[in-house]
Protein backbone atom coordinates (compact mmCIF):
# COMPACT_ATOMS: atom_id res chain seq x y z
CA UNK A 1 0.00 0.00 0.00
CA UNK A 2 1.31 3.45 -0.94
CA UNK A 3 1.11 6.10 1.74
CA UNK A 4 -0.20 9.52 0.78
CA UNK A 5 2.20 12.36 1.36
CA UNK A 6 1.56 14.35 4.50
CA UNK A 7 0.01 17.74 3.83
CA UNK A 8 2.47 20.60 3.64
CA UNK A 9 1.84 23.45 6.03
CA UNK A 10 3.48 26.60 4.74
CA UNK A 11 4.53 29.13 7.36
CA UNK A 12 2.87 32.12 5.68
CA UNK A 13 4.06 34.55 8.34
CA UNK A 14 7.68 33.54 7.68
CA UNK A 15 7.15 33.83 3.92
CA UNK A 16 5.97 37.41 4.43
CA UNK A 17 8.76 38.14 6.92
CA UNK A 18 11.33 36.86 4.40
CA UNK A 19 9.91 39.27 1.85
CA UNK A 20 9.95 42.13 4.36
CA UNK A 21 13.60 41.39 5.14
CA UNK A 22 14.31 41.80 1.43
CA UNK A 23 12.59 45.21 1.42
CA UNK A 24 9.02 44.32 0.43
CA UNK A 25 6.38 45.82 2.71
CA UNK A 26 2.86 44.38 2.63
CA UNK A 27 1.75 47.17 0.26
CA UNK A 28 4.70 46.37 -2.03
CA UNK A 29 3.87 42.64 -1.98
CA UNK A 30 0.26 43.54 -2.78
CA UNK A 31 1.38 45.68 -5.71
CA UNK A 32 3.66 42.97 -7.12
CA UNK A 33 1.24 40.07 -6.65
CA UNK A 34 -2.20 41.62 -7.07
CA UNK A 35 -3.22 40.18 -3.69
CA UNK A 36 -5.14 42.80 -1.68
CA UNK A 37 -3.26 44.34 1.26
CA UNK A 38 -6.03 43.41 3.68
CA UNK A 39 -5.78 39.78 2.58
CA UNK A 40 -2.02 39.79 3.11
CA UNK A 41 -2.51 41.44 6.49
CA UNK A 42 -4.87 38.63 7.52
CA UNK A 43 -2.26 36.03 6.56
CA UNK A 44 0.45 38.02 8.33
CA UNK A 45 -1.59 38.21 11.52
CA UNK A 46 -2.52 34.53 11.33
CA UNK A 47 -6.22 35.32 11.01
CA UNK A 48 -6.59 33.42 7.74
CA UNK A 49 -4.86 30.99 5.41
CA UNK A 50 -4.64 31.60 1.66
CA UNK A 51 -6.70 29.66 -0.81
CA UNK A 52 -4.71 27.62 -3.30
CA UNK A 53 -4.46 30.13 -6.17
CA UNK A 54 -3.45 33.21 -4.13
CA UNK A 55 -1.09 31.05 -2.08
CA UNK A 56 0.60 29.89 -5.28
CA UNK A 57 0.92 33.51 -6.43
CA UNK A 58 2.64 34.46 -3.17
CA UNK A 59 4.86 31.36 -3.35
CA UNK A 60 5.84 32.25 -6.91
CA UNK A 61 6.76 35.78 -5.85
CA UNK A 62 8.75 34.45 -2.87
CA UNK A 63 10.61 31.99 -5.13
CA UNK A 64 11.45 34.73 -7.61
CA UNK A 65 12.58 37.29 -5.03
CA UNK A 66 14.53 34.95 -2.75
CA UNK A 67 16.05 32.79 -5.47
CA UNK A 68 15.31 29.76 -3.34
CA UNK A 69 13.80 26.46 -4.44
CA UNK A 70 10.24 25.44 -3.65
CA UNK A 71 11.44 22.77 -1.21
CA UNK A 72 13.02 25.58 0.85
CA UNK A 73 9.70 27.26 1.61
CA UNK A 74 9.24 27.96 5.31
CA UNK A 75 7.14 25.19 6.82
CA UNK A 76 5.27 24.79 10.05
CA UNK A 77 5.58 21.65 12.16
CA UNK A 78 2.92 19.12 11.15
Amino acid sequence: MVKAAAPVHIDWLQVLLDLRTLGFSLPAVAEHTGIPRETLRGWYQGEAQPRHAPGEVLIGFWLNVTGRARDQLPRMPA
